[in-house]
């Protein structure tokens, strides 16, 4: 229950890309679960 009501607060529009974003450069072996979102150590 308490993971609900915590999950019930995030504003997953402002906090999802980033968070994501975060979690493929922190665990770069996760970006093979992402293969569309190409290098993300580069701007390009």
């Amino acid at each position: 229950n308490a993971i609900t009501t915590t999950w019930g607060k995030v504003n997953v529009e402002e906090t999802g890309g980033e968070a994501l974003g975060r979690l493929l450069v922190v665990y770069p072996w996760t970006q093979r679960f992402f293969d569309s979102f190409g290098n993300l150590s580069s701007a390009s």
